[in-house]
């Protein structure tokens, strides 16, 4: 069955346990409705306590019998039962069998010390709250950075392998434009061997009229390859300078996803070092 009492048992047994231990008398610890929660006399434990009944509604301050009075009450002895309050609400009461005036004294020390029990308690229990809910924070924190940094070391990886493929294309177009080199020395060949033939075929006049012809067709083959290579100039210009910002591209990238993931690694190392703080908070 739960506890339903607002002060802990444990904490009602010490007190009783405490105040008989310095009076020698009957000691009562009553929480909701007057009902005995700790007592001295364990036949008692579960009974209404009617004066505490009384006080813990709010009827009466106190119960206060003097030696007097008891003697004339059969069955009755002398006592005190006060009032537990904290911070305006009143939690519980305490009873102590005895001449009041003796014995009050006590009650109200013991009443002090419960106070400030329930009031440590219920500070570390909203302490253990603010913890919990810190720690359920950080851990999404934590894991967000986990991903982050998984994300990050995915892009950097992607990074470095596109820096690879450009360098494999910077290669691919450095042995094509060796060979294009090839192809345009022998276009100025071809250009020098059409003049060549164009001057041969002159100084043979009609005998090199044939001649003149193959000439004619190696001039043509010269200007059509000179076009080409003018074209392939400027495809080649233009390849370039898109290679150019492609490998600039892909080393600011790998820079910055390198530095996004120290600095998310290094958030989550803090991250970790305020779980164990908030750990050891716990355990105090």
């Amino acid at each position: 069955m739960a506890w339903e009492h607002k002060v802990p048992e444990e904490l009602a047994k010490r007190i009783v346990n405490i105040l008989h231990e310095v009076t020698g008398n009957n000691v009562q610890f009553m929480g909701n409705n007057g009902e005995i929660i700790a007592t001295t006399q364990p036949e008692r434990r579960g009974d209404i306590h009617e004066g505490a009944q009384k006080v813990m509604a709010g009827e009466w301050d106190k119960a206060s019998i003097s030696t007097a009075e008891a003697e004339e009450m059969e069955g009755c002895l002398p006592g005190y039962t006060g009032a537990v309050d904290h911070k305006g609400e009143r939690i519980a009461c305490i009873g102590i069998t005895g001449d009041p005036e003796e014995v009050r004294p006590l009650q109200q020390m013991a009443a002090k010390v419960v106070e400030a029990e329930i009031q440590q308690q219920r500070e570390q229990e909203k302490k253990a709250e603010v913890i919990d809910e810190v720690f359920s924070r950080v851990e999404q924190v934590s894991a967000t950075a986990e991903e982050l940094t998984a994300s990050s070391q995915e892009i950097s990886t992607q990074a470095q392998e596109t820096e690879s493929l450009v360098e494999d294309v910077n290669d691919s177009m450095s042995r094509t434009e060796e060979i294009y080199n090839t192809i345009r020395k022998i276009a100025d060949q071809t250009t020098i061997l059409g003049l060549n033939a164009s001057i041969e075929a002159a100084r043979l006049g009609q005998e090199g009229a044939g001649f003149a012809v193959v000439a004619e067709e190696i001039r043509k083959l010269s200007e059509d390859s000179k076009e080409s290579i003018s074209d392939i100039d400027e495809i080649f210009t233009e390849m370039r300078r898109q290679m150019d910002l492609i490998d600039g591209s892909a080393d600011d990238t790998s820079e910055i996803t390198e530095q996004q993931a120290q600095a998310i690694q290094s958030l989550t190392d803090s991250i970790i070092e305020i779980q164990e703080i908030l750990e050891d908070l716990i355990k105090d």
